[in-house]
Protein backbone atom coordinates (compact mmCIF):
# COMPACT_ATOMS: atom_id res chain seq x y z
CA UNK A 1 0.00 0.00 0.00
CA UNK A 2 2.96 2.56 0.49
CA UNK A 3 3.92 1.90 -2.96
CA UNK A 4 0.20 2.69 -3.83
CA UNK A 5 -0.38 -0.67 -5.13
CA UNK A 6 -4.30 -1.41 -5.03
CA UNK A 7 -3.97 -4.88 -6.78
CA UNK A 8 -0.99 -7.04 -7.76
CA UNK A 9 0.18 -9.87 -9.48
CA UNK A 10 2.58 -12.01 -6.57
CA UNK A 11 5.19 -13.90 -7.31
CA UNK A 12 7.30 -16.89 -5.30
CA UNK A 13 9.73 -19.29 -6.16
CA UNK A 14 10.75 -22.01 -3.64
CA UNK A 15 10.12 -20.97 0.01
CA UNK A 16 9.56 -17.54 -1.70
CA UNK A 17 6.11 -19.59 -3.22
CA UNK A 18 5.09 -20.71 0.81
CA UNK A 19 5.28 -17.09 2.04
CA UNK A 20 3.43 -16.01 -1.36
CA UNK A 21 0.89 -18.61 -1.11
CA UNK A 22 -0.10 -17.79 2.46
CA UNK A 23 0.25 -13.79 1.50
CA UNK A 24 -2.19 -14.08 -0.94
CA UNK A 25 -4.70 -16.62 0.77
CA UNK A 26 -4.96 -13.77 3.60
CA UNK A 27 -4.91 -10.98 0.96
CA UNK A 28 -7.20 -11.83 -1.51
CA UNK A 29 -8.44 -8.59 -2.05
CA UNK A 30 -4.90 -7.22 -3.56
CA UNK A 31 -3.46 -10.58 -5.17
CA UNK A 32 -4.50 -10.66 -8.59
CA UNK A 33 -3.20 -13.58 -9.88
CA UNK A 34 -0.34 -15.72 -7.68
CA UNK A 35 2.74 -17.14 -9.71
CA UNK A 36 4.58 -20.17 -8.17
CA UNK A 37 7.85 -21.15 -9.52
CA UNK A 38 9.22 -24.31 -7.81
CA UNK A 39 7.14 -23.98 -4.50
CA UNK A 40 8.00 -25.26 -1.50
CA UNK A 41 5.77 -26.58 1.15
CA UNK A 42 2.49 -26.73 -0.95
CA UNK A 43 2.21 -30.43 -1.46
CA UNK A 44 2.16 -32.70 1.59
CA UNK A 45 4.76 -35.55 2.02
CA UNK A 46 3.88 -38.84 0.00
CA UNK A 47 2.42 -41.84 2.36
CA UNK A 48 5.34 -44.23 0.37
CA UNK A 49 8.07 -41.30 0.86
CA UNK A 50 10.42 -42.87 3.44
CA UNK A 51 10.29 -46.37 1.61
CA UNK A 52 11.58 -44.00 -1.61
CA UNK A 53 14.19 -42.81 0.25
CA UNK A 54 15.08 -45.67 1.48
CA UNK A 55 15.42 -47.18 -2.03
CA UNK A 56 17.16 -44.08 -3.35
CA UNK A 57 19.49 -44.52 -0.49
CA UNK A 58 20.77 -48.14 -0.95
CA UNK A 59 21.64 -47.00 -4.48
CA UNK A 60 23.73 -44.35 -3.33
CA UNK A 61 27.21 -44.13 -2.54
CA UNK A 62 28.57 -43.51 0.95
CA UNK A 63 29.46 -40.27 0.42
CA UNK A 64 25.89 -39.19 -0.42
CA UNK A 65 24.76 -41.19 2.40
CA UNK A 66 26.75 -39.90 5.09
CA UNK A 67 25.19 -36.47 3.87
CA UNK A 68 21.47 -37.47 3.41
CA UNK A 69 22.23 -38.62 7.32
CA UNK A 70 23.43 -35.03 7.98
CA UNK A 71 20.79 -32.81 6.32
CA UNK A 72 17.79 -34.85 7.84
CA UNK A 73 19.55 -34.63 11.38
CA UNK A 74 20.02 -31.18 10.68
CA UNK A 75 16.54 -30.40 9.61
CA UNK A 76 14.94 -29.13 12.93
CA UNK A 77 13.39 -26.23 14.44
CA UNK A 78 16.23 -23.17 14.43
CA UNK A 79 18.67 -25.24 12.63
CA UNK A 80 19.70 -25.55 9.42
CA UNK A 81 21.45 -28.32 7.01
CA UNK A 82 23.58 -25.26 5.25
CA UNK A 83 25.48 -24.65 8.13
CA UNK A 84 27.68 -27.43 7.09
CA UNK A 85 28.72 -25.17 4.24
CA UNK A 86 29.62 -22.70 6.58
CA UNK A 87 31.57 -24.83 8.98
CA UNK A 88 34.14 -26.70 6.30
CA UNK A 89 34.79 -22.90 4.99
CA UNK A 90 36.86 -23.67 1.99
CA UNK A 91 36.39 -27.18 2.16
CA UNK A 92 32.33 -26.28 1.59
CA UNK A 93 33.16 -24.84 -1.60
CA UNK A 94 34.81 -28.24 -2.96
CA UNK A 95 31.94 -30.42 -1.63
CA UNK A 96 29.18 -27.36 -3.34
CA UNK A 97 31.64 -28.06 -6.46
CA UNK A 98 31.21 -31.82 -6.27
CA UNK A 99 27.33 -31.57 -5.53
CA UNK A 100 26.79 -29.57 -8.60
CA UNK A 101 29.10 -31.94 -10.89
CA UNK A 102 26.63 -34.54 -10.72
CA UNK A 103 23.36 -32.46 -10.22
CA UNK A 104 23.96 -29.57 -12.48
CA UNK A 105 22.55 -29.34 -16.25
CA UNK A 106 24.58 -25.81 -17.07
CA UNK A 107 27.24 -25.27 -19.19
CA UNK A 108 30.61 -25.07 -17.20
CA UNK A 109 31.16 -21.80 -16.98
CA UNK A 110 27.87 -20.87 -16.12
CA UNK A 111 27.92 -23.74 -13.33
CA UNK A 112 31.10 -22.05 -12.36
CA UNK A 113 29.32 -18.83 -11.63
CA UNK A 114 26.39 -20.61 -10.40
CA UNK A 115 28.83 -22.22 -7.75
CA UNK A 116 30.69 -19.31 -6.72
CA UNK A 117 26.86 -17.13 -6.20
CA UNK A 118 25.73 -20.04 -3.95
CA UNK A 119 29.02 -20.30 -2.21
CA UNK A 120 29.36 -16.75 -1.24
CA UNK A 121 25.60 -16.46 -0.33
CA UNK A 122 25.66 -19.65 1.65
CA UNK A 123 28.63 -17.67 3.78
CA UNK A 124 26.77 -14.36 4.51
CA UNK A 125 25.07 -14.81 7.66
CA UNK A 126 21.97 -16.80 7.65
CA UNK A 127 18.29 -15.49 8.83
CA UNK A 128 15.27 -16.96 7.45
CA UNK A 129 16.81 -20.21 6.76
CA UNK A 130 16.02 -21.28 10.25
CA UNK A 131 12.64 -20.81 9.83
CA UNK A 132 12.21 -23.35 7.78
CA UNK A 133 12.98 -26.49 10.02
CA UNK A 134 9.31 -25.06 11.54
CA UNK A 135 7.59 -24.41 7.67
CA UNK A 136 9.05 -27.64 5.58
CA UNK A 137 10.24 -31.19 6.31
CA UNK A 138 12.89 -32.61 4.31
CA UNK A 139 12.31 -32.73 0.58
CA UNK A 140 10.87 -29.11 0.71
CA UNK A 141 6.55 -30.69 2.12
CA UNK A 142 5.00 -28.65 4.15
CA UNK A 143 4.66 -29.68 7.26
CA UNK A 144 1.33 -28.05 7.20
CA UNK A 145 1.15 -28.49 3.77
CA UNK A 146 -1.04 -25.32 1.95
CA UNK A 147 -2.56 -28.19 -0.14
CA UNK A 148 -4.99 -29.38 2.53
CA UNK A 149 -5.64 -25.37 3.72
Amino acid sequence: RKQGLEKFVLGGHSFGGYIATKYAAKHQDQVTALVLISPAGISKKPIDFAIKYRLLMRKAGIAKRVAAKFVAKRWKPGSSPLDLFRKLGRFGKLGLRHHMKYTSSFPKEESKELRNYLYHSLMNTPCGEYAMGYILEPGAYGVEALEQT
